[in-house]
């Protein structure tokens, strides 16, 4: 999925996730720590900013798929 950085993190106001490529099928899933899904987007360029001010402090996880495969990226809130 070419994803390359997910930073900072742990993470206050917004992280910010970089991926090696642009690709027109990512879509990125924000799950809380008892993984409910919480938010969801497309993602279409290399470079993604994601507001987590609303979120609560605790462990979100990321999952990133690009529709040929999926990663999983664990982000500290606090």
């Amino acid at each position: 999925s070419g994803v390359v950085k997910v930073e900072p993190n742990p993470a206050h106001d917004f992280v910010l996730i970089r991926f090696a490529n642009s690709n027109p099928n990512r879509t990125i899933s924000i799950f809380n720590s008892s993984l409910q899904l919480i938010n969801e987007m497309k993602a279409f360029e290399r470079f993604v900013k994601i507001d987590i001010n609303d979120f609560s402090n605790g462990i979100y996880f990321l999952q990133i798929e690009d529709g040929k495969s999926a990663v999983l990226k664990k982000l500290v809130k606090y």
